[in-house]
């Protein structure tokens, strides 16, 4: 369980004592256990016991085991799920941090092994993908699963049982395939500053989830069903814009655009939707038509520079993609590069 792997990887959190008889930089409470001790007498004798310690100009750091106080753990760095098959065999890699499990069978085999870093390798007979969820179950503590990454590629196991709440700054999923990943963002709870989602089919009904309004910073999601309506429901101040939908059109990508480039850009910044056009007659300078501090110069049929026009009075220029694709479909990009920096028109940079 969760409190048998924080002794594998203890989080520390840091304490600050403001007494003039304790000289106390730093110390570290490490919580497991819940049920050794009572709040107030554990309370009453650590500070005697800390008093004691200080007195005599000790530098401590002091474990305890116990998990009945309100001491929030800090989120790990990266919780991620990572499937292989291959050479008649499936492989699943499941990191917790340091902590890394690997699972493995042959296909076709109810025999599988796992190994964890550090620990000789066990056996256990049964459906592997059923396995990996259950050992996902040992990093989820009340419910909830917090890390700073979530990833999850081209894996088949189950959203694990005891799983309630994903708390993540990053969430990433690609390749689960079967509407898996709608399981999984189901239990995303809270802000999320950047959401990306890949996948070879659609994501059906996505844009209906109200995880998309908690995502703060970038959205991704290649392969879904998101319309002009439910984009123009979204955040408009995205730093990243990459969408991949048939139900989106021109006119809910005009509305993007303006609200894009009327953001802040920095290096790296991406805006780039592929769409379906309303009409058999649409023209790639329909997607223009109305932006009214928008100058478009083709400089061949695929790429044109744009100039946008600030309220500050300053004219910023960006390079600009569109594709024709097939099935009438199309595509428009403006990626900032890494080496960009704002210019004006007249080529001098802000």
């Amino acid at each position: 369980m969760v409190q048998d792997l924080l002794m594998e990887r203890v989080a520390r959190i840091p304490f600050e004592m403001n007494d003039k008889n304790l000289n106390c930089s730093s110390m570290a409470i490490y919580a497991t256990n819940p049920s050794m001790l009572q709040e107030k007498s554990f309370l009453n004798i650590f500070s005697l016991f800390l008093k004691l310690l200080f007195s005599l100009n000790k530098q401590l750091k002091f474990v305890v085991y116990v998990s009945k106080f309100s001491i929030k753990m800090p989120k790990v760095r990266q919780f991620s799920v990572h499937e292989v098959e291959n050479n008649g065999k499936i492989s699943i890699s499941i990191v917790f941090d340091e902590i890394v499990t690997h699972i493995t069978t042959d296909i076709g085999s109810n025999l599988v092994k796992i190994e964890r870093s550090g620990n000789s390798e066990k056996s256990e007979t049964g459906d592997i993908h059923q396995i990996a969820s259950n050992i996902c179950n040992e990093f989820i503590e009340n419910g909830i699963l917090e890390s700073k990454l979530f990833q999850i590629d081209c894996t088949k196991i189950p959203v694990p049982s005891n799983l309630q709440k994903i708390h993540c700054n990053q969430f990433s999923s690609a390749f689960l395939g079967d509407q898996k990943v709608i399981r999984w963002l189901e239990k995303l709870d809270g802000t999320v500053e950047i959401l990306k989602l890949t996948e070879n089919g659609v994501i059906k009904g996505l844009g209906k989830m109200e995880q998309l309004k908690n995502v703060t910073k970038e959205l991704i999601a290649v392969g879904c069903d998101i319309s002009d309506e439910e984009l123009e429901n979204l955040r408009k101040d995205y730093c990243s814009l990459v969408l991949n939908s048939e139900k989106l059109t021109e006119k809910g990508v005009k509305r993007a655009l303006e609200n894009y480039l009327e953001q802040p850009q920095k290096s790296g910044n991406v805006f780039d939707i592929r769409f379906k056009a309303s009409s058999a007659n649409f023209d790639k300078n329909d997607l223009f038509k109305g932006l009214m501090k928008a100058e478009i110069t083709w400089k061949q049929y695929f790429s044109f520079k744009i100039s946008y026009s600030l309220n500050s009075g300053a004219i910023l220029e960006y390079d600009g993609f569109y594709f024709n694709l097939k099935n009438g479909l199309h595509s428009v990009k403006i990626m900032i590069p890494m080496d960009w920096k704002p210019r004006l028109r007249d080529g001098n940079t802000l």
